[in-house]
């Protein structure tokens, strides 16, 4: 009985699923939003570490993240649409590709036996790590599709 329940419950789903108002995602919009959002969680660090005593070590460092923020915001204000790609998504794929050139020079020092090994490694896992974080759907338009 389960069985023959099972089988024409499941003849009716596809007309079940068609007859749901479902619309398509609008992957676009969807991008747009989370580049809005990190955009706007940037600003938020940036506001954050700014609200706290600084050190003179740390001055430096802050005026990189509000590089990489500002950066981040006329990426935004300039637009993509109608762009072959989007400034964060050039970023991403510029930056893949200089990961990759810091590897082979990572793998030649290696060869040549100019640095211990575990720094070596240290250096291929940061270079992988960053690299991971590059396959986001915001910096690599491709693992989105």
């Amino acid at each position: 009985m389960v069985v023959v329940g099972t089988v024409t419950g499941s003849l009716a789903l596809p007309q079940v699923v068609r007859r749901l108002p479902l619309e398509l995602p609008d992957v676009a919009a969807e991008r747009r939003a989370a580049e809005e959002l990190l955009a706007e969680s940037n600003r938020a660090g940036i506001a954050w570490i700014e609200s706290r005593p600084v050190t003179e070590a740390e001055r430096g460092l802050l005026d990189r993240l509000r590089a990489d923020s500002d950066y981040l915001d006329r990426a935004l204000r300039s637009g993509s649409e109608g762009t072959a790609e989007s400034m964060i998504a050039g970023y991403g794929r510029l930056r893949r590709q200089m990961i990759g050139a810091q590897r082979d020079a990572v793998f030649t020092a290696r060869a040549s036996s100019r640095f211990p090994e575990r720094a070596v490694r240290t250096v291929l896992a940061s270079l992988d790590a960053e690299e991971t974080a590059l396959r986001s759907e915001l910096t690599n338009p491709a693992s989105a599709a």
